[in-house]
């Protein structure tokens, strides 16, 4: 998982641009999602958040709120997400 959250900022990068440029051009209401909803996803809601301006407490009990709403289906979809960027069986 470390090497998972430590490659985001990077696998991340091509996309910012785009989250940003829609905002700002008014495509908004934003619907961010993935499979699991917690690692990706949170984590471009973060910046996003961090962008706007949003005390970092606040978002880190965000991104926290989520893992507790994970089933076992999206657990399992984390698991091989992770093993795919770092190996594993």
């Amino acid at each position: 998982m470390q090497a998972l959250y430590a490659g985001m900022p990077r696998a991340a990068l091509a996309h910012l641009p785009r989250l940003f440029d829609g905002i700002a051009s008014g495509g908004v209401p934003l619907l961010i999602h993935c499979t699991a909803g917690k690692d990706r996803t949170g984590f471009m809601v973060a910046i996003l958040l961090a962008a706007l301006g949003i005390e970092r407490d606040a978002i880190e009990a965000d991104y926290m709120a989520s893992a507790g709403r994970k089933t076992d289906r999206a657990r399992e979809a984390t698991r091989h997400m992770a093993r795919s960027y770092v190996g594993g069986d």
